[in-house]
Parts: structure tokens; sequence; C-alpha cells
């Protein structure tokens, strides 16, 4: 799959140079059916907790450089916007946000002419008390570098990702 939300080029001197490309590979918005299970749906309840589960992803040859460090750190946010009678605005943080740029569980290493790829995982989870006012939301899905300070960095991605509805349950 080929990634380009965010790209850089990065040059580290006579130490290494590379690519580093990332960008969203999927959002599935899941509703707990009342079990305990998650399933997917753009239909919410209010009175059931709900999530956000954002699949990403950086590609690039300077993940296999040993020196490949970047200090800071990338955070996943979900921003949801009301329309309609839903005027309601939402930010909404990803569960382990923010995340330090490091190598996730899922790696897949590069093969000769392949690039390596390190995949994520990162789930915002929004409890029913927190659910806003009833209506449809638009959902827009943003990962942000951020340097050590806390200061945004040079690498964004952003995906305008599905509508869903809130609805309070007779």
């Amino acid at each position: 799959m080929a990634v380009t939300d965010f790209e850089a080029e990065i040059d580290l001197g006579p130490i290494a140079t590379g690519t580093l490309r990332g960008g969203i590979t999927g959002v599935a918005i899941k509703e707990d059916d009342g079990t305990g299970n998650f399933l997917e749906d753009k239909i919410i309840r209010t009175d059931r907790d709900w999530r956000i589960e954002v699949n990403w992803q950086l590609v690039g040859t300077m993940l296999t450089s040993p020196f490949f460090t970047i200090p800071g750190n990338w955070v996943v946010t979900a921003y949801l916007e009301g329309w309609g009678q839903a005027t309601e605005e939402k930010e909404l943080a990803g569960d382990n946000s923010p995340i330090p740029v490091v190598p996730p569980t899922t790696v897949v290493p590069g093969a000769p002419g392949v690039d390596p790829e390190w995949h994520y995982v990162e789930t915002i989870s929004i409890p029913n008390a927190s659910t806003p006012a009833v209506g449809p939301y638009k959902v827009v899905i943003t990962i942000t570098y951020q340097d050590q300070n806390g200061n945004p960095g040079p690498m964004a991605g952003f995906l305008e990702a599905e509508m869903l509805q809130i609805y309070k349950p007779m």
C-alpha cells in the first residue's frame, strides 16, 4: 500500500540519510453491543460505550537505520464536527497518545527493493457519559508529530472518515 499522508527526506549528514513516509491505513467506528463486544457501527447509542480504531503506519528506509531516532511523540486525535442540530464539536485523544517514536509491536522488515514498515493501531475510547449530543457528526482523524517539548513538527497525516449518527434509544 502506498502511504503518502506525510513524507520526509531525512539527512543526518555522514551518519545516515533516507526516506520516511507515513499515513492512516484504516479507521473503524465500533460500538459496544451491550455485552462488552465492540462491533463496527456508524449509528451510536447514547447509552453505550464506543470507540474509534485507527490503523496507521510508517514506511521508509530510515526505519532500518541504527541511527534512526526522532525525539518526540506521535499524537492520534479524532475530531467530531456536528451537523444540523448537532452543533457540538469534540476533540478525542487516543488512549495511548502521545506515542513515542519507537517501533510498534508489528514490524515488517524490508526485503531487497522493498521498504520496511512499522504498523500501529491506536484506539480512541469514548465512554457513553462523554458521548456528544444526538445528531450526525463528521469524523476527522489526525496523526501529528510533536517534538520533545510538545511543539508541532514537520510530519502530520489527516483523514476525513465516515459520518456517524448519535441517537438516544427509546
